[in-house]
């Protein structure tokens, strides 16, 4: 009998097409990464992220402001993963959470639309060259449940400001929507990184009484780090 036939690549997630908005060569970059795979590494179907709306809502936050920024979107593979890091002022990722990893998509054909678990000591190692140059971004969002620990090894390599979600308890996706979208506009108008980060907490602690959910939200950094600074006060 002949070799059984090889198994057909999946189909690549959904819009992967990038889009910039407010061009300029001097204005900072702000990159959004997303991975929201079919299936896992172990061929079990996922559930789809709303990705389209969360898209919808950064492009929404940054028309509105008052400051030139470059934009684009694109699946979270390693390589635009590596280049994103070096490259932009604010990286915001979306994707699925596990604890103590981060979810990317897979860039190899044969393996489009398949489950990359990257753990936080790997996405460090990934990470740290372009850190030691000191090309890093100021600002990275891990939107994502249970992303803690990952928040804790981009500060390893030098992020100085990191929003994750607690380790402990999965976090609704309108709260946490919510909470991008004033924490966004809050920076875009020139407040603090810590300005913003308590005016987002409070939108959604008061928006549908969701108090547990506004726990949910940490702020890291270094040691001793100071986040009264304005990521886009230029």
């Amino acid at each position: 009998a002949g070799a059984a036939p090889a198994p057909a690549a999946l189909p690549p997630s959904p819009m992967l097409e990038t889009m910039i908005t407010s061009p300029g060569k001097k204005a900072p970059l702000f990159a959004h990464l997303w991975s929201s795979p079919l299936i896992d590494e172990k061929n079990v179907p996922l559930d789809e992220l709303d990705v389209k709306n969360e898209q919808r809502l950064m492009q929404k936050i940054l028309q509105k402001s008052p400051r030139k920024v470059r934009w684009y979107t694109k699946v979270a593979q390693t390589q635009a993963f590596i280049d994103s890091f070096v490259r932009s002022r604010v990286l915001h990722f979306t994707g699925h959470g596990l604890r103590g990893s981060v979810t990317f998509e897979h860039s190899v054909p044969m393996k489009l639309g398949v489950m990359q678990l990257v753990d936080e000591d790997q996405l460090a190692q990934m990470l740290s060259f372009g850190a030691e140059e000191g090309r890093r971004p100021d600002l990275v969002f891990v939107s994502a449940c249970h992303s803690e620990d990952v928040g804790r090894a981009f500060v390893k390599v030098g992020v100085p400001h990191v929003v994750a979600i607690t380790k402990d308890k999965p976090v609704l996706d309108n709260a946490s929507q919510e909470f991008a979208e004033s924490f966004y506009a809050a920076l875009l108008q020139g407040d603090t990184v810590q300005q913003a980060f308590h005016l987002a907490k409070s939108r959604v602690m008061f928006t549908d009484n969701h108090l547990a959910e506004s726990e949910k939200f940490m702020l890291l950094g270094p040691p001793n780090q100071d986040h009264n600074q304005a990521i886009f006060g230029d």
